[in-house]
Protein backbone atom coordinates (compact mmCIF):
# COMPACT_ATOMS: atom_id res chain seq x y z
CA UNK A 1 0.00 0.00 0.00
CA UNK A 2 1.70 3.00 -1.32
CA UNK A 3 -0.41 5.52 0.77
CA UNK A 4 0.79 3.26 4.34
CA UNK A 5 4.75 3.84 4.50
CA UNK A 6 6.32 2.48 6.95
CA UNK A 7 7.03 5.21 10.24
CA UNK A 8 9.83 6.76 11.50
CA UNK A 9 10.77 6.24 14.88
CA UNK A 10 10.07 10.13 16.42
CA UNK A 11 13.68 11.66 17.14
CA UNK A 12 13.53 13.54 20.51
CA UNK A 13 12.99 17.61 20.16
CA UNK A 14 16.00 18.17 22.51
CA UNK A 15 18.32 16.68 19.93
CA UNK A 16 16.76 18.47 16.99
CA UNK A 17 17.25 21.62 18.85
CA UNK A 18 20.41 21.00 19.39
CA UNK A 19 21.57 20.21 15.88
CA UNK A 20 19.81 23.43 15.10
CA UNK A 21 21.39 25.54 16.98
CA UNK A 22 24.76 23.69 15.53
CA UNK A 23 24.14 24.20 12.34
CA UNK A 24 22.08 27.73 12.90
CA UNK A 25 19.10 26.30 11.31
CA UNK A 26 15.52 27.09 11.83
CA UNK A 27 13.07 25.09 13.50
CA UNK A 28 10.14 24.26 12.04
CA UNK A 29 6.41 22.43 13.42
CA UNK A 30 5.66 19.84 11.72
CA UNK A 31 4.92 16.56 13.20
CA UNK A 32 4.83 13.08 12.04
CA UNK A 33 0.78 12.36 10.38
CA UNK A 34 0.11 9.02 9.42
CA UNK A 35 -3.79 9.52 10.22
CA UNK A 36 -6.17 12.45 9.12
CA UNK A 37 -7.74 11.93 12.77
CA UNK A 38 -7.28 10.92 15.94
CA UNK A 39 -9.92 7.97 15.50
CA UNK A 40 -8.02 6.56 12.67
CA UNK A 41 -5.49 4.60 14.30
CA UNK A 42 -7.60 1.61 13.74
CA UNK A 43 -7.62 1.87 10.25
CA UNK A 44 -3.75 2.51 10.23
CA UNK A 45 -3.66 -0.82 11.99
CA UNK A 46 -5.63 -2.34 8.98
CA UNK A 47 -3.88 -0.84 6.44
CA UNK A 48 -0.76 -1.93 7.64
CA UNK A 49 -1.66 -5.28 8.16
CA UNK A 50 -3.25 -5.60 4.59
CA UNK A 51 0.49 -3.99 3.44
CA UNK A 52 2.07 -6.90 5.15
CA UNK A 53 -0.19 -9.83 4.76
CA UNK A 54 -0.27 -10.54 8.09
CA UNK A 55 -3.03 -10.23 11.07
CA UNK A 56 -3.80 -6.97 12.51
CA UNK A 57 -3.41 -8.36 16.12
CA UNK A 58 0.17 -9.61 15.50
CA UNK A 59 1.69 -6.34 14.26
CA UNK A 60 4.61 -5.52 15.75
CA UNK A 61 5.20 -1.96 17.24
CA UNK A 62 7.82 -0.83 15.10
CA UNK A 63 4.99 -1.08 11.64
CA UNK A 64 2.94 0.86 13.23
CA UNK A 65 3.38 4.91 13.78
CA UNK A 66 3.33 6.14 17.65
CA UNK A 67 0.72 8.07 18.27
CA UNK A 68 -0.90 10.56 18.31
CA UNK A 69 -0.36 10.59 14.39
CA UNK A 70 -2.94 12.30 13.82
CA UNK A 71 -2.91 16.31 11.62
CA UNK A 72 -3.74 18.27 14.22
CA UNK A 73 -5.45 21.58 14.71
CA UNK A 74 -3.72 24.73 14.95
CA UNK A 75 -4.60 25.22 18.51
CA UNK A 76 -3.36 21.77 19.09
CA UNK A 77 -0.47 22.60 17.07
CA UNK A 78 0.73 25.41 19.51
CA UNK A 79 0.07 24.07 22.31
CA UNK A 80 2.14 20.67 21.07
CA UNK A 81 5.01 22.95 20.69
CA UNK A 82 4.76 25.51 23.20
CA UNK A 83 7.51 24.41 25.63
CA UNK A 84 10.56 24.06 22.83
CA UNK A 85 12.37 26.94 22.44
CA UNK A 86 12.41 29.06 19.39
CA UNK A 87 14.79 28.86 16.73
CA UNK A 88 14.33 31.61 13.42
CA UNK A 89 17.74 31.14 11.86
CA UNK A 90 17.61 33.24 9.09
CA UNK A 91 13.87 32.90 8.15
CA UNK A 92 12.23 36.36 8.98
CA UNK A 93 8.52 35.14 10.58
CA UNK A 94 9.56 34.83 14.35
CA UNK A 95 6.83 32.15 15.06
CA UNK A 96 7.71 28.24 14.48
CA UNK A 97 3.96 28.25 13.00
CA UNK A 98 4.22 30.94 10.54
CA UNK A 99 7.45 29.89 9.08
CA UNK A 100 5.71 26.37 8.83
CA UNK A 101 3.19 27.96 7.09
CA UNK A 102 5.22 30.08 4.64
CA UNK A 103 7.44 26.98 3.67
CA UNK A 104 4.29 25.00 2.53
CA UNK A 105 2.31 28.00 0.77
CA UNK A 106 6.04 28.05 -1.20
CA UNK A 107 5.67 24.10 -1.40
CA UNK A 108 1.96 24.08 -2.84
CA UNK A 109 2.06 23.11 -6.87
CA UNK A 110 -0.84 22.62 -8.57
CA UNK A 111 0.23 20.99 -12.37
CA UNK A 112 -1.58 22.41 -15.29
CA UNK A 113 -4.27 20.08 -16.72
CA UNK A 114 -6.34 19.72 -19.81
CA UNK A 115 -3.97 20.32 -21.96
CA UNK A 116 -1.59 18.11 -24.24
CA UNK A 117 1.78 18.72 -24.32
CA UNK A 118 3.80 16.81 -27.83
CA UNK A 119 7.72 16.65 -27.89
CA UNK A 120 9.09 18.70 -30.17
CA UNK A 121 9.62 16.88 -33.95
CA UNK A 122 12.86 17.84 -35.62
CA UNK A 123 11.69 18.88 -39.43
CA UNK A 124 12.81 20.52 -42.33
CA UNK A 125 12.38 24.68 -42.33
CA UNK A 126 9.42 24.36 -44.43
CA UNK A 127 8.03 21.51 -43.06
CA UNK A 128 5.13 21.61 -40.59
CA UNK A 129 4.04 18.26 -38.71
CA UNK A 130 1.19 18.27 -40.88
CA UNK A 131 2.72 18.22 -43.98
CA UNK A 132 5.53 15.51 -42.67
CA UNK A 133 2.54 13.48 -41.48
CA UNK A 134 0.70 13.69 -45.38
CA UNK A 135 4.41 13.05 -46.83
CA UNK A 136 4.58 9.95 -44.88
CA UNK A 137 1.02 8.63 -45.55
CA UNK A 138 0.99 8.99 -48.86
CA UNK A 139 4.08 7.51 -49.02
CA UNK A 140 2.66 4.63 -47.32
CA UNK A 141 -0.36 4.68 -49.56
CA UNK A 142 1.63 3.86 -52.49
CA UNK A 143 3.54 0.88 -50.84
CA UNK A 144 0.20 -0.50 -49.54
CA UNK A 145 -2.14 0.09 -52.15
CA UNK A 146 -0.87 -1.16 -56.31
CA UNK A 147 -2.76 1.02 -57.95
CA UNK A 148 -4.18 3.87 -55.76
CA UNK A 149 -7.69 3.82 -55.29
CA UNK A 150 -9.66 6.63 -55.25
CA UNK A 151 -11.81 5.60 -51.74
CA UNK A 152 -7.84 5.58 -50.57
CA UNK A 153 -7.56 8.87 -51.28
CA UNK A 154 -10.67 10.05 -49.71
CA UNK A 155 -10.12 8.07 -46.77
CA UNK A 156 -6.88 9.43 -46.00
CA UNK A 157 -7.83 13.19 -46.50
CA UNK A 158 -10.75 12.91 -44.04
CA UNK A 159 -8.17 11.22 -41.20
CA UNK A 160 -5.25 13.31 -42.19
CA UNK A 161 -7.91 16.33 -42.00
CA UNK A 162 -9.05 15.76 -38.99
CA UNK A 163 -5.73 14.68 -36.85
CA UNK A 164 -4.94 18.22 -38.29
CA UNK A 165 -8.13 20.15 -36.61
CA UNK A 166 -7.78 17.96 -33.62
CA UNK A 167 -3.91 18.82 -33.44
CA UNK A 168 -2.58 15.57 -33.23
CA UNK A 169 0.28 15.49 -36.25
CA UNK A 170 2.92 15.87 -33.71
CA UNK A 171 1.93 12.29 -32.14
CA UNK A 172 1.40 10.44 -35.03
CA UNK A 173 5.28 11.62 -35.88
CA UNK A 174 6.37 10.56 -32.40
CA UNK A 175 5.11 7.05 -32.57
CA UNK A 176 5.92 6.64 -36.22
CA UNK A 177 9.58 7.69 -35.60
CA UNK A 178 9.75 4.88 -32.73
CA UNK A 179 7.86 2.48 -34.83
CA UNK A 180 10.71 3.04 -37.47
CA UNK A 181 13.57 2.52 -35.41
CA UNK A 182 12.31 -0.76 -34.03
CA UNK A 183 11.92 -2.05 -38.23
CA UNK A 184 15.41 -0.75 -38.83
CA UNK A 185 16.73 -2.93 -36.01
CA UNK A 186 14.39 -6.12 -37.13
CA UNK A 187 13.07 -5.75 -33.73
CA UNK A 188 9.52 -7.33 -34.16
CA UNK A 189 6.39 -4.71 -33.79
CA UNK A 190 2.52 -4.07 -34.24
CA UNK A 191 0.00 -2.07 -33.46
CA UNK A 192 -2.90 -3.17 -31.76
CA UNK A 193 -6.46 -1.90 -30.33
CA UNK A 194 -8.57 1.11 -31.90
CA UNK A 195 -5.44 2.03 -33.56
CA UNK A 196 -6.14 -0.47 -36.26
CA UNK A 197 -9.17 1.61 -37.51
CA UNK A 198 -7.08 4.67 -38.74
CA UNK A 199 -6.01 4.01 -42.07
CA UNK A 200 -3.16 6.77 -41.79
CA UNK A 201 -1.54 3.77 -38.96
CA UNK A 202 -2.27 1.63 -41.52
CA UNK A 203 0.22 3.78 -44.03
CA UNK A 204 2.88 4.78 -41.67
CA UNK A 205 2.97 1.03 -40.63
CA UNK A 206 1.82 1.30 -37.27
CA UNK A 207 -0.77 -1.38 -37.90
CA UNK A 208 -1.01 -4.65 -39.97
CA UNK A 209 -4.97 -4.35 -40.98
CA UNK A 210 -6.33 -2.74 -43.49
CA UNK A 211 -9.45 -0.85 -42.57
CA UNK A 212 -10.80 -0.59 -45.80
CA UNK A 213 -10.71 -4.35 -46.70
CA UNK A 214 -12.19 -4.80 -42.75
CA UNK A 215 -14.70 -1.99 -43.17
CA UNK A 216 -13.32 -0.29 -39.78
CA UNK A 217 -15.02 2.96 -39.01
CA UNK A 218 -12.39 5.55 -38.23
CA UNK A 219 -14.52 7.37 -35.87
CA UNK A 220 -14.37 4.20 -33.17
CA UNK A 221 -10.09 5.51 -32.89
CA UNK A 222 -10.87 9.54 -33.53
CA UNK A 223 -13.68 11.07 -33.80
CA UNK A 224 -13.99 15.33 -34.99
CA UNK A 225 -16.82 15.09 -32.40
CA UNK A 226 -15.33 14.37 -29.75
CA UNK A 227 -11.90 15.83 -27.71
CA UNK A 228 -10.25 12.21 -26.82
CA UNK A 229 -6.77 12.22 -26.96
CA UNK A 230 -5.46 9.07 -29.50
CA UNK A 231 -3.66 6.10 -28.10
CA UNK A 232 -1.41 4.61 -30.42
CA UNK A 233 -0.62 0.88 -28.91
CA UNK A 234 2.90 -0.72 -29.96
CA UNK A 235 3.36 -4.29 -29.03
CA UNK A 236 7.23 -4.69 -28.73
CA UNK A 237 9.35 -8.32 -28.72
CA UNK A 238 10.23 -8.28 -25.04
CA UNK A 239 13.62 -10.21 -25.25
CA UNK A 240 14.41 -6.66 -27.21
CA UNK A 241 12.13 -4.13 -25.96
CA UNK A 242 14.20 -2.23 -23.75
CA UNK A 243 16.43 -1.54 -26.77
CA UNK A 244 13.52 0.71 -27.31
CA UNK A 245 13.60 1.59 -24.16
CA UNK A 246 16.96 2.84 -24.19
CA UNK A 247 16.18 4.84 -27.52
CA UNK A 248 13.46 6.54 -26.49
CA UNK A 249 15.37 7.69 -23.53
CA UNK A 250 18.47 8.78 -25.38
CA UNK A 251 16.36 10.41 -28.12
CA UNK A 252 14.03 12.97 -25.69
CA UNK A 253 16.28 12.51 -22.33
CA UNK A 254 15.44 10.83 -19.10
CA UNK A 255 14.36 14.55 -17.70
CA UNK A 256 11.57 14.57 -20.20
CA UNK A 257 10.49 10.60 -20.34
CA UNK A 258 8.72 9.17 -17.90
CA UNK A 259 6.60 5.79 -17.47
CA UNK A 260 3.10 5.56 -17.34
CA UNK A 261 1.99 4.37 -13.73
CA UNK A 262 -0.93 2.19 -12.97
CA UNK A 263 -2.91 3.07 -9.63
CA UNK A 264 -4.90 -0.16 -8.68
CA UNK A 265 -7.40 0.86 -5.30
CA UNK A 266 -9.48 -1.57 -3.58
CA UNK A 267 -13.24 -2.22 -4.79
CA UNK A 268 -15.91 -2.83 -2.77
CA UNK A 269 -15.21 -6.91 -3.00
CA UNK A 270 -11.58 -6.67 -2.32
CA UNK A 271 -11.98 -4.32 0.74
CA UNK A 272 -14.20 -6.52 2.36
CA UNK A 273 -11.83 -9.43 1.75
CA UNK A 274 -9.10 -7.53 3.21
CA UNK A 275 -10.84 -6.14 5.88
CA UNK A 276 -11.84 -9.95 6.98
CA UNK A 277 -8.52 -11.59 5.96
CA UNK A 278 -6.67 -9.24 8.64
CA UNK A 279 -8.87 -10.02 11.16
CA UNK A 280 -8.49 -13.74 10.71
CA UNK A 281 -11.60 -14.97 9.25
CA UNK A 282 -11.32 -17.80 7.45
CA UNK A 283 -12.16 -17.01 3.38
CA UNK A 284 -14.45 -20.04 3.54
CA UNK A 285 -16.69 -17.48 5.51
CA UNK A 286 -15.45 -14.38 3.82
CA UNK A 287 -16.87 -15.74 0.21
CA UNK A 288 -20.50 -16.43 0.30
CA UNK A 289 -20.47 -12.47 1.07
CA UNK A 290 -18.07 -11.11 -1.03
CA UNK A 291 -19.08 -12.72 -4.01
CA UNK A 292 -22.44 -11.06 -3.51
CA UNK A 293 -21.03 -7.46 -4.11
CA UNK A 294 -20.99 -5.49 -6.47
CA UNK A 295 -17.88 -4.66 -8.32
CA UNK A 296 -18.87 -0.89 -8.29
CA UNK A 297 -20.21 1.60 -5.77
CA UNK A 298 -19.80 5.14 -5.32
CA UNK A 299 -16.91 6.89 -3.60
CA UNK A 300 -16.99 7.07 -0.16
CA UNK A 301 -18.66 10.19 1.69
CA UNK A 302 -21.37 9.88 -1.61
CA UNK A 303 -23.80 8.33 0.04
CA UNK A 304 -26.34 9.77 2.50
CA UNK A 305 -26.01 10.40 6.39
CA UNK A 306 -28.62 7.98 7.11
CA UNK A 307 -27.68 5.42 5.19
CA UNK A 308 -26.83 2.69 6.93
CA UNK A 309 -23.34 1.84 4.82
CA UNK A 310 -23.04 1.09 1.04
CA UNK A 311 -21.87 -1.96 1.64
CA UNK A 312 -24.83 -3.06 3.23
CA UNK A 313 -26.94 -1.70 1.16
CA UNK A 314 -25.20 -3.03 -1.87
CA UNK A 315 -25.80 -7.34 -0.17
CA UNK A 316 -29.61 -5.78 0.15
CA UNK A 317 -29.92 -4.95 -3.74
CA UNK A 318 -27.40 -6.67 -5.83
CA UNK A 319 -29.37 -8.46 -8.39
CA UNK A 320 -27.11 -12.06 -8.06
CA UNK A 321 -28.14 -12.01 -4.51
CA UNK A 322 -31.69 -12.30 -4.82
CA UNK A 323 -32.31 -15.60 -5.38
CA UNK A 324 -29.19 -17.32 -3.73
CA UNK A 325 -30.07 -18.73 0.08
CA UNK A 326 -28.60 -16.16 2.63
CA UNK A 327 -25.23 -17.13 4.30
CA UNK A 328 -24.19 -16.97 8.16
CA UNK A 329 -24.18 -13.14 9.21
CA UNK A 330 -20.63 -11.68 8.49
CA UNK A 331 -18.61 -10.71 11.60
CA UNK A 332 -19.08 -7.65 12.95
CA UNK A 333 -15.18 -6.45 11.89
CA UNK A 334 -16.05 -7.64 8.12
CA UNK A 335 -19.06 -5.08 8.36
CA UNK A 336 -17.56 -2.07 9.72
CA UNK A 337 -14.01 -2.26 8.52
CA UNK A 338 -14.09 -2.00 4.70
CA UNK A 339 -14.94 1.22 4.38
CA UNK A 340 -11.82 2.74 5.48
CA UNK A 341 -10.19 0.98 2.47
CA UNK A 342 -12.58 1.30 -0.37
CA UNK A 343 -11.48 3.57 -2.77
CA UNK A 344 -7.87 3.46 -1.11
CA UNK A 345 -4.62 3.33 -3.35
CA UNK A 346 -3.46 -0.17 -2.98
CA UNK A 347 -0.03 -0.60 -5.24
CA UNK A 348 1.07 1.05 -8.28
CA UNK A 349 3.27 -0.35 -11.00
CA UNK A 350 4.82 0.61 -13.42
CA UNK A 351 4.50 -0.23 -17.40
CA UNK A 352 7.71 -0.53 -18.89
CA UNK A 353 6.76 -0.74 -22.59
CA UNK A 354 4.90 2.18 -22.36
CA UNK A 355 6.57 5.21 -22.07
CA UNK A 356 5.57 9.02 -21.82
CA UNK A 357 7.31 11.97 -23.47
CA UNK A 358 7.56 15.31 -22.46
CA UNK A 359 6.07 18.26 -24.08
CA UNK A 360 8.25 20.66 -26.67
CA UNK A 361 8.70 23.51 -23.62
CA UNK A 362 11.75 23.64 -21.55
CA UNK A 363 10.42 22.67 -18.54
CA UNK A 364 11.41 18.74 -17.97
CA UNK A 365 8.86 16.65 -16.77
CA UNK A 366 10.49 16.31 -13.28
CA UNK A 367 9.78 19.89 -12.68
CA UNK A 368 5.81 19.26 -13.69
CA UNK A 369 5.86 16.66 -10.91
CA UNK A 370 7.46 14.35 -8.52
CA UNK A 371 8.52 11.53 -11.15
CA UNK A 372 10.54 8.67 -10.13
CA UNK A 373 13.71 8.12 -12.22
CA UNK A 374 14.49 5.06 -14.63
CA UNK A 375 16.10 3.26 -11.44
CA UNK A 376 13.71 3.97 -9.21
CA UNK A 377 10.89 2.32 -11.43
CA UNK A 378 9.18 -0.51 -10.34
CA UNK A 379 10.31 -4.03 -11.45
CA UNK A 380 8.54 -6.12 -13.93
CA UNK A 381 6.76 -8.38 -11.47
CA UNK A 382 3.24 -9.22 -10.11
CA UNK A 383 2.67 -10.36 -6.54
CA UNK A 384 1.48 -14.16 -6.71
CA UNK A 385 -1.91 -15.12 -5.85
CA UNK A 386 -1.82 -16.60 -2.01
CA UNK A 387 -2.65 -19.90 -1.68
CA UNK A 388 -4.65 -21.41 1.01
CA UNK A 389 -6.14 -18.55 3.39
CA UNK A 390 -3.60 -16.30 2.48
CA UNK A 391 -2.10 -14.51 5.77
CA UNK A 392 1.31 -14.66 7.44
CA UNK A 393 2.40 -14.05 10.90
CA UNK A 394 5.25 -10.98 11.07
CA UNK A 395 7.59 -13.62 11.92
CA UNK A 396 7.13 -15.39 8.40
CA UNK A 397 5.51 -18.69 10.38
CA UNK A 398 1.56 -19.45 9.68
CA UNK A 399 -0.98 -18.65 12.16
CA UNK A 400 -3.21 -21.90 11.17
CA UNK A 401 -3.10 -20.64 7.91
CA UNK A 402 -1.14 -21.06 4.72
CA UNK A 403 0.40 -18.93 2.56
CA UNK A 404 3.15 -18.68 -0.47
CA UNK A 405 5.83 -17.18 1.68
CA UNK A 406 9.28 -18.38 1.80
CA UNK A 407 11.52 -19.14 4.88
CA UNK A 408 12.59 -15.93 4.94
CA UNK A 409 9.10 -14.30 5.04
CA UNK A 410 9.27 -13.15 0.89
CA UNK A 411 6.03 -13.20 -0.98
CA UNK A 412 6.84 -15.27 -3.86
CA UNK A 413 6.86 -13.57 -7.22
CA UNK A 414 5.94 -14.54 -10.80
CA UNK A 415 7.62 -12.16 -14.04
CA UNK A 416 5.88 -11.05 -16.66
CA UNK A 417 8.29 -11.78 -19.12
CA UNK A 418 7.98 -14.45 -21.91
CA UNK A 419 9.49 -14.98 -24.77
CA UNK A 420 8.24 -14.15 -28.28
Amino acid sequence: LPKCPTPDRPTPPALLIAVARAVGAATLAVPDVYQALPSGSSDQRLRTAIKHNALIEDLPAEWLATQPAHLPAASELRERFAGLPDLPGAWPAADALERTLHLAERCTYTPPLGGVLFPRIELAADQTPYSRLCELAFEGARRRFRPLRPEVLRRLDYELTTIEQLGFAPYFLLVERIARFARERDIPTVGRGSAADSLVAYCLGLTEADPLRYGLPFERFLNPDRRDRPDIDLDFCPRRRDEVLEHVYGLFGAHRTAMISTLNTFGPRAAFREAALAHGIPPAEIHPWSSRLPHHLPPPGEEGGSDPGPLVRALRATPEARHRPPPAPPPPPARRRPESCRGAARDTAALRSAPRRGGGRPRPLDRRGRLPTRSQAPPRHRRGRRGGTGRRHPTGQGRGRSTRAGQDGSTRQSRLDHPC
